[in-house]
């Protein structure tokens, strides 16, 4: 909810189709009528709300690969590189 329809504008233009991050998912921003939000919502529990972001906030790295490149490499059988990283230090000294 914005305090004016300028505020939302602003907003709507600055984020409408922007990427989240390198997951090639763009943000879809939407207006819905004050008349309308309830057949929206009814029903419906709120799951998650923010209204601040804490200062030491620092947001996931990830890439969908599968989105962003045309050679997709299929890895669900390759073993868990973090896992071999930390056993080859461990080994190593």
């Amino acid at each position: 909810e914005f305090a004016s329809p300028e505020h939302a504008d602003v907003a709507y233009n600055e984020v409408d189709g922007l990427e989240l991050e390198h997951s090639s998912a763009s943000v879809d921003m939407r207006s819905i009528d004050p008349d309308q939000l309830g057949g929206v919502v009814k029903g419906r529990k709120l799951r998650d709300e923010a209204s601040s972001v804490p200062s030491n906030y620092e947001p996931p790295e990830f890439v969908v690969n599968a989105l962003q490149q045309t050679n997709v490499e299929c890895t669900w059988d390759e073993g868990d590189a973090e896992r071999t990283r930390k056993l080859t230090q461990y080994s190593a000294g």
